[in-house]
């Protein structure tokens, strides 16, 4: 029996409840439809794998995952263009996110090269702590013939940012997306020396990638993880509370928050990340109302 005072070890997952998560993230990113976990402040901090591909059909080469942006202002910016399907999708969203309602659900549909597609949209909050916001749009039967539009002005705001990517961006890009990957697949088959010199190689575009990147938004050169670890950092969320959130170790969480800290040139206790990330997001808001 533990001592007064003294918090007993805590218990290892079974391998029931590893089996569960298993499941439960397989089902999350083989899902066919896009999936987006959003905060209660509305920040996107979780995706799934098709999300991220219709992002990069998109143009979003430096944030495909979205991770960072806020759904909030991504449909008020939307509706502010007179897009009315995205109104409505903001007042259904803050309805959930207040508390107001347990789930919003639409229909709307997309021009799609040409092509109208139509798409059901399911907001509703997870039974988790903190609490989460689920966002599902699911692809409808091509024959299903509904009304209403979403967002085609913020596609086209998509396009037209990617064309004014720098052509050194889109080169790391390439690179990164492209190039190295491939490269990692060889790398065990090569010379020792060849191989040292492809890591340094990849090492480079990463930087130099994350430096072109942050032109664009503040956590555009992270990896999902980092972004995640970092929106939740900006927050005020300690490390225990980031691992249940995104289902890492506390030590997992402390290995990310050091390689930000590195990454934004954070030195000593006083240069703190979570007031580094508040400065840089409410200098892009300030940038976004000029």
């Amino acid at each position: 029996m533990p001592k007064k005072g003294v918090d007993s070890p805590k218990k290892a997952p079974s391998k029931r409840q590893k089996d569960r998560f298993a499941i439960g993230k397989a089902f999350f990113q083989a899902f066919p439809g896009l999936i987006a976990l959003l905060d209660e402040k509305g920040t996107i901090i979780q995706v799934n794998r098709a999300w991220i591909d219709k992002g990069l059909k998109s143009g979003l080469f430096f944030r495909p995952d979205t991770i960072g942006y806020n759904y909030l202002d991504l449909c008020e910016r939307a509706k502010d263009s007179g897009d009315e399907t995205a109104r409505k999708v903001l007042e259904g969203l803050k309805e959930v996110l207040d508390k107001r309602s347990e789930v919003f659900s639409m229909q709307y549909s997309l021009n799609i090269e040409g092509i109208l597609q139509s798409y059901l949209l399911t907001i509703f909050p997870l039974p988790t702590k903190p609490r989460l916001i689920a966002v599902v749009h699911q692809e409808m039967p091509k024959d299903y013939s509904i009304m209403s539009g979403l967002a085609q002005g913020t596609q086209k705001k998509e396009a037209s940012k990617s064309e004014d990517l720098s052509r050194e961006f889109k080169f790391y890009a390439l690179l990164e997306n492209k190039i190295i990957p491939f490269f990692r697949l060889i790398i065990p088959h090569l010379p020792s020396e060849l191989k040292n010199t492809l890591l340094d190689l990849e090492r480079e575009v990463k930087d130099a990638l994350f430096e072109e990147a942050k032109k664009y938004h503040p956590l555009s050169g992270l990896s999902l993880r980092e972004a995640q670890v970092a929106l939740l950092v900006k927050e005020g969320k300690s490390s225990e509370e980031i691992a249940k959130v995104l289902g890492l170790s506390k030590s997992a969480v402390d290995f990310y928050r050091k390689r930000l800290r590195k990454k934004f040139g954070l030195k000593g206790k006083k240069e703190r990340l979570s007031d580094y990330l508040k400065d840089i997001e409410s200098l892009e808001a300030s940038s976004r109302t000029k």
